[in-house]
Parts: structure tokens; sequence; C-alpha cells
């Protein structure tokens, strides 16, 4: 029998009376039901807001047990539990009046052991939450203040998500609550967790699956092994039966026992998105005591079928002088996976917000941009169990960081207690899941130690003694603790001490192995994105730029009613919702150095939502290049920081706090679908524009590509082609990437007069498989006063509510972004935008989700030079000028931009 605790009271302890007690159903968060619209303007700092966070909190509710029960428990041995899957975070728990248990890590659940004699048949349970603020602050009291980046430095004392101590995208809220799932549980004996260990032989033409259970009850219960019994089956992914099997012995208690052993032949193996099928399997446990045909308790587990391997194998040398090298990718099956993905941080400030349709809408938008990875970031939290469910079912990897994050982290007895008992059930939890690819001790605190000293002896990898003794402590948890449960609850899981992480003692931003994160665009020495193809690593599992989110939710970060007429994108509201030390600086100096741009606030967003997709895209693009082949894999991957939000800010994230995309996200989305190219422009003389390019293919399929490059190159100003060259019969091998053109390139007319745009296409069976363009840079060298561009978007078909639209152009054009009115932009899915587009090209455009009533409005680079007459009077080269199949969506440019903004 299991009971669900929902509904509580939750009452301010030591508020004035105008906080009073409010009815509350779990989840929930304290600061989230007596604060509301938290993140308009500036409230986050509001006085109420800080009350409520260092307050301590009391949150009660009851529950009846009914009598005949309550009598028979007391004479057969029934096992009576609390449970509490989360509660955030220090907070005791009471019983009719009596303290029964105490927690201070929201990471681990609370189970409180109740017997018949502590029981009525109305109960009262009373839990009071202390201020996570001051007994952060009053622990740092006792320990010593130590050094972090982002939040205050008492956060690290405490086992909760740190992020609510606010960070460089995030505001501060400190909050608490129960989190997760409450119940009374009540039983004679059940089953307590279900294991699936796989081995898949090297032929990958068998496993042996291992089903190991744990039970927990009454010790008569379990010692009855002449009428207690668990039936054990294994079906496969369409839901047939594999095998069944019955097991019988004396169940000792939270202890591991093997139920069934079996080989599967010709198992179906679970892949990435990408590489492969999801298949799963399902186990289905059943604990039965002969005298009842009703279980006492039954569980299932799903399994995929897989193997994950880390390769780090030395590299080919590029020259004799060049510095040894080691790989760093996964291999799934055998398989080489090129990894293209996103970091990802909290879906909301306030954990209660984020259910399982908030998770479902958030995994799709990241499959549906072509992308194979998500890193949960560690100042987080270890997700809920329907995030790993649904990556299971989508096929994403996660790469899974232990919860710690930018600073020196104490490792006194009983903290690293509190974190081991933590990890074990992390681990326990998520070894069920296919999609963890790796584990990693913490992200950037070997960074941080390096920056700030701290007693960190990098070279000194055996003298715990001495790491104990520094300020870097925590060294101890990440290379001994944390490694160890890895390995004892979950053998061969890749595991590295930290993200970044080099190892042999190197520098961890050292890029010759392991991972990095790459912020010398943006942080650090502040270089051009279009260099990223030099400041690469072995995986790059962080980089970023920041970029405005789209319009509709900017006006989230104002009071509700302010015009967009008083939304300054330099005024102190919008610096409120940018957290980003120095980043008014930041995001004005990349966007000057690269782009012509206005200063009214939906001129600024365009332009910064450019170069941010400019940035990443320029990034995915060169790394991905250097895949390679088999024995000669340079970087394993890249993961983009971060694919989400977790309230409305100008951030580094692709998609908003509202799952609407930011265009940064189309242009990923072009650079790791599953065929794409590159450009490369090599600048020999800057004054007289001599110059050569190099192309390359990426292939991520199992299958080689077979097609025609068509490579032209076209004078920006009047449209017409430079130059132009086709190659048939064109491959790009499977699993690869491949220089297309010889060594030196192809060197393009020498012109100075004129800048050339110089565009690829890969054709397949007479359709354009994939594209790329490359323009001269900086972009706001381009010359403003040329003839227009004649951008015109036609709708092609409507089947049901997806509409195909075609985007052509008379001369070249940069970043055509289009706006859909009449619907909420997190409802449609996209298949593109902000697409460059040349002379003869069409570019197609796949709406879902349409709605009647929708109207298309666009904007490109430049785009508000350009009079109605040049519209008018433009036609596009190698275009049908018959009237379209469907009413045109064709739109004036900037002008009717800013109306339909400032309406």
């Amino acid at each position: 029998m299991a009971v669900d605790l929902t509904k509580w009271t939750l009452t301010p302890i030591g508020l004035d009376p105008a906080f009073a007690s409010k009815d509350v159903v779990v989840p929930f968060d304290a600061v989230q039901e007596f604060f509301p619209r938290p993140f308009d303007g500036t409230r986050e700092f509001h006085p109420d807001s800080i009350k409520l966070q260092e307050a301590d909190w009391k949150a009660s509710s009851t529950f009846a047990v009914e009598k005949d029960v309550l009598n028979a428990s007391l004479t057969d041995g029934s096992v009576w539990l609390l449970v509490f899957d989360g509660l955030d975070t220090v907070v005791e728990v009471f019983l009719n009046g009596t303290s029964i248990g105490k927690s201070d890590n929201m990471f681990v659940p609370l189970r409180c052991p109740l017997t018949a004699n502590m029981l009525s048949t109305e109960n009262s349970i009373e839990i009071i939450f202390k201020s996570a603020v001051k007994v952060a602050k009053e622990i740092e009291k006792v320990y010593g203040t130590r050094s972090v980046w982002n939040g205050d430095a008492s956060r690290v004392y405490l086992r909760k998500t740190q992020y609510h101590w606010g960070w460089d995208w995030g505001p501060t809220f400190v909050t608490c609550g129960i989190w997760k799932s409450a119940r009374l549980e009540h039983f004679k004996a059940k089953i307590a967790d279900v294991n699936c260990v796989v081995t898949l032989d090297e032929s990958h033409s068998s496993a042996t699956v291992q089903v190991e259970l744990e039970v927990e009850g009454s010790a008569a219960t379990l010692k009855d092994s002449e009428n207690l019994s668990c039936e054990v089956t294994i079906h496969d992914p369409a839901g047939a039966t594999v095998v069944s099997a019955t097991y019988r012995n004396d169940f000792n208690p939270l202890t591991k026992h093997v139920a069934l052993t079996h080989k599967i032949e010709k198992p179906e193996l679970w892949f990435p998105v990408g590489a492969g099928a999801q298949p799963l399997y399902k186990v289905s446990a059943s604990l039965i005591h002969s005298s009842s045909a009703t279980p006492l308790s039954t569980q299932t587990q799903r399994f995929g079928i897989r193997t994950i391997k880390l390769i780090e194998t030395p590299l080919p040398k590029k020259t004799p002088s060049s510095p040894d090298q080691e790989s760093f990718y996964f291999e799934v099956n055998g398989r080489p996976v090129l990894i293209g993905g996103s970091n990802w941080i909290p879906a909301d400030s306030f954990l209660p917000r984020a259910t399982r349709e908030v998770y479902e809408a958030w995994l799709k938008v990241l499959v549906n941009g072509n992308q194979n990875c998500a890193r949960v970031w560690g100042g987080g939290l270890y997700e809920k169990d329907v995030f790993y469910e649904l990556c299971d079912e989508l096929g994403v990897l996660v790469w899974q960081d232990f919860m710690f994050a930018c600073g020196v982290y104490p490792a006194h007895k009983e903290f690293v207690a509190n974190v081991e008992t933590e990890a074990r059930h992390v681990v326990k939890r998520l070894r069920k899941h296919p999609c963890i690819a790796i584990f990693t001790g913490n992200n950037e605190d070997y960074a941080f130690a390096e920056q700030g000293g701290f007693g960190y002896e990098p070279d000194n990898s055996t003298d715990e003694k001495q790491w104990l003794s520094s300020k870097f402590a925590a060294r101890f948890i990440y290379e001994r603790t944390l490694p160890k449960v890895v390995s004892e609850l979950w053998p061969g899981t890749p595991y590295k001490p930290g993200s970044p992480w080099t190892k042999d003692g190197r520098n961890s931003a050292d890029s010759n192995s392991g991972d990095v994160h790459q912020w010398n665009v943006w942080h650090g020495t502040q270089e051009t994105y279009q260099d990223y193809g030099k400041l690469a690593g072995r995986f790059i599992s962080e980089f970023g730029m920041q970029g405005f989110p789209v319009l509709e939710t900017v006006k989230a970060f104002f009071e509700e009613g302010t015009p967009v007429s008083e939304m300054d994108p330099f005024g102190a509201i919008v610096d409120h919702h940018n957290k980003a030390t120095g980043a008014t600086k930041r995001i004005g100096g990349y966007v000057m150095e690269n782009l012509r741009f206005g200063t009214s606030l939906e001129e600024f967003i365009y332009a910064t939502q450019l170069m941010q997709a400019e940035a990443l895209s320029a990034a995915y693009r060169q790394w991905r290049r250097e895949w390679g082949t088999e024995g000669n894999r340079r970087i394993g991957g890249a993961l983009v920081w971060q694919i989400n939000d977790c309230w409305p800010v100008v951030s580094w994230a692709i998609v908003d706090y509202y799952r609407r995309p930011k265009p940064s996200y189309y242009a990923i989305k072009r650079e790791v679908a599953p065929l794409s190219l590159g450009i490369s422009r090599i600048v020999k003389n800057a004054h007289t524009k001599e110059a050569s390019v190099e192309v390359w293919g990426v292939n991520t399929t199992d299958s080689a590509a077979v097609g025609t490059l068509v490579i032209e190159s076209f004078d920006y100003a009047s449209g017409k082609v430079v130059f132009e060259k086709s190659l048939a019969n064109v491959e790009l091998p499977a699993n690869a990437s491949t220089e297309l053109l010889g060594e030196g390139g192809l060197a393009l007319p020498v012109n100075q007069d004129i800048y050339q745009v110089v565009s690829a296409r890969f054709v397949v069976a007479g359709k354009v498989a994939t594209r790329a363009t490359d323009w001269p840079q900086p972009l706001k060298h381009l010359p403003v006063h040329v003839p227009a561009r004649a951008v015109k978007v036609t709708q092609v078909s409507k089947n049901g509510n997806t509409v195909t639209l075609k985007a052509t152009a008379a001369r070249p054009v940069k970043g055509v972004l289009l706006f859909f009115r009449g619907v909420e932009l997190a409802d449609l899915d996209v298949s593109d935008n902000l697409v460059d587009i040349v002379p003869g090209d069409e570019v197609e455009i796949v709406v879902k989700g349409w709605k009647d009533g929708v109207m298309v409005d666009k904007v490109w680079y430049n785009s508000d030079v350009e009079s109605a007459a040049d519209v008018k009077d433009a036609q596009p080269r190698g275009i049908d000028k018959s009237p379209p199949r469907a009413a045109s969506l064709d739109f004036s440019p900037m002008d009717k931009f800013r109306k339909f903004f400032k309406n």
C-alpha cells in the first residue's frame, strides 16, 4: 500500500501577517507560491523576495490509517515508511509531534521508518524547512569562507542546487519545498530495486542479461523462502516474452539477489539518434507470497542493450614538431559517434514548474535540431526520472556531471560522507538508462583551482594528505570518492574527475587531450569567432556566444503593460536580465566588430541574433571538419553552452525560456545535420582580395553519399556569377569528414572591386542535400547602397497544419529571418530560418503547426537600406516568374518589421 501525500499547508515562520498560510500541492516551492511574477523587472531583489528566501517554513499535512490495518500491523511485523523523494533542502520531519527524520541533501530521498505504535487512525505531519541562505552562512562561520565563480561562496557547504544562488545567466532565488513526490508506504515485503546488468559480446551477436533485485520488508516475510518467490520476465521491444523464471531464496533485505541470467541472441541494439534505433527491452518482477493471488510488490524497468566506450588513443602527428595528442570520442556498439549537442541547465528557477510536458517539449526541440547529446551541468540538479526516460526513448546521449560547479568545495568527513551517499543514490538511479554516456566529477572546479591556486598540485596524484590539507580538498571527492562509487555500482562506465579535464597533471585548458571549455571567445582573451577553428580541443564540452531572445520574450523582462517604445536595449531592465559580467561591452563589441546595426530594440535584437548564429555555426563547422576517419578522429564533438534558460534573459542560450528558438538554433541545426558542407576562405592578400576556398563535407550516416558538388562565386552587389564549377560523382564517405578540393583549394578570380560570396551545394538525385555559403569578413564591410536583394517567400504547398515555403533572392542575401504572426512561436516546428540565399537557389522551409490566419514577415542583413521601389523592380535570377501556386507571403522588409514590433 502506498498513499501519496499531495496536499499540504505552507506557512512562513516569523514573517508578518501579510504572508498567511497557503494550501499547496506537491511539488511546491515556497518562493514561487508566495511571490507572484518573480521575473518581472527587478522583482528578484524586491524586499519580499529577500524575506521569503531568508525565512524558515512549515509544511503540514494529515493522513488517516484504517483501524483494522493499524491493529493488524501491530502483530504481523509489516513495515511503515514515510518517503520523501526530494526535500529542498535543510529539513526536519515530525509525525504527531515527534521528530522522525532530518535531511540536508536535496538530491537524496529521506526515508523515515515508522512503527505501528507511532501511528493512530488520524495522523499529522510537519516539515520544518530551514532557510538555506542562513544555514549555509552558519556552516561557513564554522569552516571558513571559500571561493567561487557565481553566487555566494557559502553555497558550497550545502548539497542543494547551486544555481539557486544566482549564476551568470540566472537569478537568485534560494528556494525550499517538496520538489518530488511524498508518500506513506505500508508493506510486508517489496521490491526496492531492479537492475539489469547487460554484457554485449564483442561481435554484438548476443547479449547476456543479469537481473538483480533488492528487496525489503519484515524479517519474517523475507525469510519465508518456502512461500515467498519472485517471478521475473524479460520482454523484447515489441512486448513479446523473451524469458520468464521464478526465483526462490532467503531474501536478505537490501542485498543484491541475482534472480535471472539469460543470453539473448541477435539482440536489438540501442543507438543514439542518427546512428540507429532506440529499442528498449523491459523486465518485470513480481514478489509473490503463496498466501495471496495478488503480488506483494511489482516493479518494471526498461533497459537498452548497448556498449559505450570513450576512445582515447594517440593521434597521428600533423607535422614532426606537432605536440602529442589523444582522441576523445564516444563509440556506441563499436560505432564512432560524432557528438553535436548542448549543455542543459535546469528548465526553470522554480523546479515544480518543470513538468513532464515541459521536458518532452524541450527534448523534442533538441532532437529536432539534429542534436544527439545533452550535458547535464554540475551547478543544476540530477534531473527528474522523466528526463532520462525521454532521453532513452529519443536517443539523446547524456553527459552527466556530479553536482559541483565553479568553486572550491569542502571535504571534511561529514561532507564527504554526505556526498558518497548522494553519489550511490544517483548512480543506482541512473544506471538503468542506456542514454548515460559518461560521468564527470564537477564543472570547472579544476580550472578554478588552477587560476586561484588553493594549494592545488596537479602533478601530485597520490598524496591524499596534501589534497585534504589544501583549500582544494574536494579533489579527494573527485578523484577518490566518486570514481569508487561509479566503478563499484556501474563498472565500465566512463568517468572523468571534472569537465574540463586533461590527464597527466596538465592544465585543464590543454587542448591536446581530454575535453576543453573554449571560452576565449566571449570570456578570456575575447578572440574573434572567425578563429574558432584555431581554438579547438579534442572535445569541446562548452563554448558559446550571447544573443538576445525574440522580442516577445524581451517584453517579459519588463513590468506588464510597458510599451515597446520604452524598452531600451541598453537600459537598466535589460541589463538586469543579462547576468554576465561585462555583457554589454562584450555583446556590443562582437556586434560592432562584425555588423552594421541599428540601436532600436528590434534592430539590436536582430543584430545580436545574427552575430550569435554566425559565431556558433562557425565553431561547429570548423570543428566538425576534424572528425576525420578511423584512426584520425581529431575532434570528437562539441556541446554548445547552452540550449535553454531558466527565466527570461539575454544569455548564451540558443532557445529561450519560453522555448522560442533563437536564429542560432537553426544555424546549428544545419551544421550538425547528417550531411553538411563547410567552406573556408584563405585570404592571401587583403588589399587585392586574392583568395582561395577550401570545401569539405561531413557525413555522419552509415552510408556513403554520392552527388554533384556545385561551387559558385557571386558579386555581392550585382548578383552576377563570377565563377562556377561543377564536380560530378563526388563521394562523402560514411561517418567521416572529407576534403573535397585538392591541396590549396580553389582559387577565386581576383577582383578587388567586388565582394565575392561563395556558395557550395551538394546535389543528390537532382535535390540539394546540403549547402553552405561563405561571406567576406567582417560583414560590416559589405557595401550598403547596392541593388535590392529581391527576397521572396512564397507558399508552395499546404497539407493540414503543415505548410511548405520557398525562399528565393535575386542577389546574395545574408540572414533572412522569418517571423510568424498570429501564433505562439514555441508551438511551431520550423525546419529552417535565418537562411542565406544566392541567385538561382531555392531554400525550402517547412512549418508544422500552421494555423489559419498566420502571417509571415521577414528581415535580412542590410534590409533596412532597401527602398520599396528597389524591391518592386528587382527580379530573381532563374526563378519562375509565373504566379505562385499559393498566395504570396511576400512583405517589404524593415519598415514592416518595425511596424510589427511596435504594434
